[in-house]
């Protein structure tokens, strides 16, 4: 019994520890009203290519982020990381539609990870000379995009989009369960050499 005491108690402090790991991270670094840019992060389309419901909903929100003024440019991030479909191509078909001009789109068509979407984001940022970004993903991914945003020097704020509606309880769920376990991961042990980080 005593046993069984002793591992549910390092169970219990190594839980406490990931939670605090994952809702201490920064949300900005800098309160800034407006941006350079919106970078959109991507996710896998649907099965047939076309804009699954998590890539609608942050593209609905970087469209209403960018008609609200937030930014005069909008960069949709994430490559065929899944599946054939190049995800950054599919949102900015769908922004288009929605009435976002062609001269405010940027694409990053090469990122197929969190890691990646800032990283060649940022160079499509640096070659336009931009300094400051808002970041839209889905609720639970931000804590470890502020991570990753933390490794940068430009301005930037992490954004949510909604989820998408009817989503099922329990998948949303697994998908805080994943993100809390990877902010975790790299919070406490970093990033690996070949990793795409700024060094």
């Amino acid at each position: 019994m005593r046993k069984f005491w002793l591992v549910f108690a390092v169970v219990v402090c190594i839980m406490t520890g990931m939670a605090i790991s994952y809702l201490t991270v920064p949300k900005e670094n800098g309160q800034l009203e407006s941006f350079d840019a919106i970078i959109v992060i991507g996710c896998p389309t649907a099965d047939d290519g076309t804009l699954s419901p998590m890539q609608k909903a942050r593209v609905l929100e970087g469209v209403k982020e960018f008609s609200a003024g937030k930014a005069k440019h909008l960069i949709f991030s994430g490559g065929a990381s899944n599946n054939h479909s190049i995800e950054s191509q599919v949102m900015a078909q769908a922004a288009a539609e929605m009435g976002v001009p062609n001269e405010a789109v940027f694409l990053d068509q090469e990122a197929n990870n969190t890691l990646g979407n800032i990283f060649f984001s940022h160079l499509i940022m640096t070659g336009k000379g931009w300094n400051s970004a808002e970041v839209i993903s889905s609720q639970n991914h931000l804590p470890r995009l502020g991570v990753i945003l933390a490794l940068y020097n430009f301005s930037w704020q992490t954004h949510a989009a909604p989820w998408p509606p009817n989503i099922n309880p329990l998948i949303k769920f697994l998908y805080y369960g994943r993100e809390v376990a990877a902010t975790t991961v790299v919070r406490w042990f970093g990033f690996r050499s070949n990793d795409l980080v700024p060094f």
